[in-house]
């Protein structure tokens, strides 16, 4: 398992994800799972960088033709209805 620290240390189990709509309103909540250490990443503690995969869920989100943003703390994407599955990719100044 691993976690954020620095900067992003509200990464870590149970921290909570926001989907806006694009009025900003807070339309759906979901939270991260445990994070863990993905396979193949010890190549990039060679060069000295770390990574912690968190998956998470979000449902009942409501119909909309608009963008949505994706929130986890201060960072945030933005998406639209049908993406199945995104990939969010944040990066920090140091995890443990």
């Amino acid at each position: 398992m691993c976690q954020g620290a620095g900067t992003m240390g509200a990464f870590d189990e149970g921290a909570e994800v926001l989907v806006l709509d694009a009025d900003g309103a807070k339309v759906a909540v979901g939270e991260l799972s445990a994070g863990k250490i993905p396979e193949g990443s010890s190549e990039l503690e060679q060069l000295g960088f770390s990574m912690c995969e968190f998956i998470f869920e979000v449902t009942d989100i409501p119909a909309s033709d608009g963008l949505f943003t994706l929130q986890i703390d201060e960072s945030e994407t933005t998406f639209k209805q049908g993406d199945e599955s995104l990939k969010v990719t944040i990066a920090g100044d140091e995890y443990p």
